[in-house]
C-alpha cells in the first residue's frame, strides 16, 4: 500500500484500522487462550477482561472523527483497492455505529459467561443448568437485532445478517432457498437409497492420543497449513480462530473414536488455509479480512469435502497411518481393502 500524499484522510484511516486490528489480535488470543489453557477459575475475571476489551475496540470503531474522514475520504484519488478497503470501512463504521457501548460489553461479557459455564455443562450433561446462560445470550442478541433494524430499517433477522452477509437479504435466501427445495429432497432420497446397501465400518475402538495428534499435523502438512504462522490444540469444541499471520486451530480427541478429532482438524484447516491465504499487503486493513460468510464457509467445505471424496486422497491419508507408531496401527483394521471406502463410510455414518 504505497501511500499517496493527495490522500491525507485516506491514510488516515488506514493507521486508525491498523490500530484497531492489532486490539483484534489481542482479542482474538484471549478467545483461544480461555479455549486452551484458562483454568475454569479465571472464568469470571476473563469475562469482564474480555468485555472491557470488546468496549474498547468498539469506541476505535466509532470514533467520533471517522464520519467526517470517511466522508473526505470519498472525495480524495484511490486506487481500486483502497476504493474497496474504504468502503468496507464505511460498512464497519455503519455497524458499529448503531450500537451503543454498553451493550457491546454486556453482551461480550453475558457471551463469555455462557461458554465458560458450556464447558463444565457440557461434560456433566447439565443442560438445564446451561438453559438460562443460553436464555440470556438469545435476549441480548434479539436486543441488539432490534436496536440494528431500527437504524437501518430493516427486519430484525435482515439487520443481523448484514453483520455477516452484507448486501443480502432474506428475500434473496428465502429466493435460494425455494430453488433448492426444487431438487434437495430429491437428492436426499437418492442418496440414502445407496447407502442403504452399503455395510458401515464400525469406527469403535482404542486410540492412542499422542498418535492421533501426529496424524493431524500430517493432515495438515497436506492440506497445506503453515505452521510457521499457526499451531494445533485441542478445546472442549473444535475451532479456528487467531489472525491470518497467527492462526490457533484447535480440536477434540476422544481415545474411543478417533474420526471425531481427524475431521475437526480438516474441517478447521479449510478455515485457516483460507486465512493464511489472504493478501499479505492488506493485513490489517477491513479489505483483507475475510470478506463474508457466503465465501469463507463454502471454500473450507469444499476442503472438507474433497479430502472425504478423492481416492486420490485417501490413499496418502491411508500412507500417512502406516508411518503411525503401533498404538495408533487398529486404525488400519477400519480401512476396507481401499481406504476410499473407509472414509465413504464415515461420511454416511456422520453426515
Amino acid at each position: 500500500m504505497s501511500p499517496v500524499s493527495s490522500s491525507p484522510q485516506y491514510h488516515f484511516l488506514e493507521a486508525h484500522y491498523q490500530k484497531i486490528a492489532r486490539f483484534e489480535h489481542f482479542n482474538a488470543l484471549g478467545d483461544w487462550d480461555q479455549a486452551t489453557m484458562m483454568p475454569m477459575g479465571g472464568s469470571q475475571g476473563r469475562a469482564a477482561a474480555m468485555a472491557e476489551l470488546a468496549s474498547h475496540i468498539h469506541e476505535l470503531k466509532t470514533h467520533p472523527m471517522l464520519e467526517d474522514a470517511i466522508h473526505s475520504a470519498l472525495g480524495e484519488p484511490l486506487s481500486m483497492m483502497q476504493k474497496a478497503n474504504l468502503a468496507e470501512m464505511q460498512h464497519q463504521y455503519l455497524q458499529a455505529s448503531v450500537i451503543p457501548k454498553e451493550l457491546v460489553e454486556a453482551k461480550t461479557r453475558i457471551g463469555y459467561q455462557c461458554e465458560n459455564a458450556w464447558r463444565e455443562q457440557r461434560i456433566n450433561n447439565d443442560w438445564q443448568g446451561f438453559k438460562p446462560n443460553l436464555e440470556a445470550v438469545i435476549a441480548i442478541t434479539r436486543e441488539e437485532a432490534h436496536i440494528r433494524a431500527k437504524a437501518l430499517n430493516v427486519s430484525p433477522y435482515d439487520a443481523l445478517l448484514q453483520r455477516f452477509e452484507s448486501g443480502t437479504s432474506s428475500t434473496q435466501l428465502a429466493q435460494t432457498f425455494d430453488k433448492m427445495k426444487l431438487w434437495l429432497p430429491s437428492l436426499i432420497d437418492d442418496a440414502r437409497t445407496r447407502q442403504s446397501s452399503h455395510t458401515i465400518t464400525a469406527l469403535d475402538g482404542h486410540y492412542d492420543i499422542g498418535a492421533q495428534e501426529t496424524l493431524g499435523r500430517d493432515v495438515m502438512n497436506t492440506l497445506g497449513f503453515d505452521f510457521n504462522q499457526g499451531r494445533l490444540d485441542s478445546s472442549s469444541h473444535p475451532f479456528c480462530g487467531g489472525i491470518p499471520g497467527d492462526i490457533r486451530l484447535t480440536t477434540r480427541y476422544q481415545s474411543h473414536d478417533f474420526t471425531s478429532a481427524l475431521m475437526g482438524i480438516i474441517h478447521e484447516t479449510g478455515h485457516a488455509r483460507y486465512e493464511q491465504g489472504l493478501p499479505l499487503e492488506w493485513r490489517g486493513q477491513p479489505a483483507g479480512a475475510a470478506r463474508s460468510m457466503g465465501i469463507y464457509g463454502p471454500i473450507r467445505f469444499a476442503r472438507h469435502s474433497i479430502l472425504i471424496l478423492r481416492r486420490v486422497h485417501c490413499t496418502h491419508i491411508f500412507g500417512l497411518f502406516m508411518r503411525l507408531p503401533l498404538a495408533l496401527m487398529d486404525m488400519c483394521f477400519y480401512f476396507p481393502y481401499h481406504p476410499y471406502g473407509f472414509f465413504r463410510a464415515y461420511a454416511e455414518k456422520r453426515f
